[in-house]
């Protein structure tokens, strides 16, 4: 069984959206406005639990230096 969001899956679906000019490459660089609401409140959350969990980075898949390099068939 396939995991539902593997790392291939997500970038192909992120070149399609691009190919099909539902979003631009540069829009991928900026974190989702709903998700940096999420992320607000989530810090605030660990500043009022005195928590030192480290949050990860937000990150355009597509700017790795691998995917850039190759060409993909759909």
């Amino acid at each position: 069984m396939e995991a539902a969001f593997d790392r291939a899956n997500v970038m192909l679906t992120l070149k399609r959206g691009i190919e099909k000019c539902y979003w631009t490459l540069e829009d991928l660089d900026v974190l989702p406005p709903g998700s940096q609401l999420n992320l607000d409140e989530y810090k605030k959350y660990l500043v009022e639990t005195d928590s030192q969990l480290q949050l990860p980075r937000y990150k355009n898949l597509l700017r790795h230096e691998d995917f850039l390099d190759t060409d993909i068939i759909l």
